[in-house]
């Protein structure tokens, strides 16, 4: 029997050849190439902006997991609900990766908290949680262990303005579910269910073009 252990294990890493990934965007608003910003503050000579170049280096796919998702439902939001949370999950010394809060809920206009953790530490991180609802302020909590971690390796991944949206749309049509997603230069990740990892490379693969090399 294949568990899902196994299945991260060989398929942690899905390499694709080194290459790069450009789109053009339809509208004619980019700054033409050697636009001139104006002096201001201490600059005493006009500063000549480099052409804006539209294109990223895409390196792999990884998957980590099983990972935990889990919920602080009905808070009332804001920084300071945050870092409550957060401050929980360190002193109890539960690891945190992905991390979101959602928009006002229609109504009551609260917010629910999301983060992942290794499935692991949940059962401390709820714990913690639970001692400081009060403190915190949340109606309940809810907690997944069958969701997983899909990473887009690369360089220029923030910085080339179509590659998130092209991301998270090609997950959309194939009808993969998304969680939190976090996006720097060079990862793309986003948290999806656990079942669903080979669908959702196989998606990526080739609604991005990818040519991912196979065994």
């Amino acid at each position: 029997m294949v568990t899902l252990s196994t299945l991260f294990r060989a398929a942690r890493l899905f390499l694709v050849p080194r290459g790069s990934y450009s789109r053009t965007r339809p509208s004619a608003a980019a700054e033409p190439e050697g636009a001139v910003i104006p002096s201001i503050g201490l600059l005493t000579e006009p500063v000549r902006r480099k052409p804006f170049k539209e294109e990223a280096e895409i390196s792999g796919l990884s998957v980590d997991g099983p990972v935990a998702e889990i919920t602080v439902a009905g808070s009332p939001g804001g920084a300071d609900r945050v870092a409550a949370v957060l401050l929980a999950l360190a002193e109890a010394g539960t690891g945190v990766d992905m991390f979101s809060e959602s928009g006002p809920m229609p109504g009551d206009g609260m917010r629910d908290i999301m983060f992942t953790s290794p499935v692991r530490d949940r059962p401390r991180a709820m714990e913690a949680l639970r001692r400081r609802r009060t403190s915190i302020g949340f109606s309940g909590l809810r907690y997944r262990d069958d969701a997983a971690k899909l990473s887009l390796k690369g360089i220029g991944l923030r910085s080339t303005p179509t590659i998130v949206p092209d991301f998270v749309a090609t997950l959309s049509a194939a009808g993969i579910p998304t969680g939190p997603i976090s996006v720097s230069d060079y990862c793309l990740a986003v948290v999806i269910p656990a079942a669903r990892v080979t669908e959702a490379i196989d998606a990526l693969d080739a609604g991005l073009h990818l040519g991912r090399r196979t065994a």
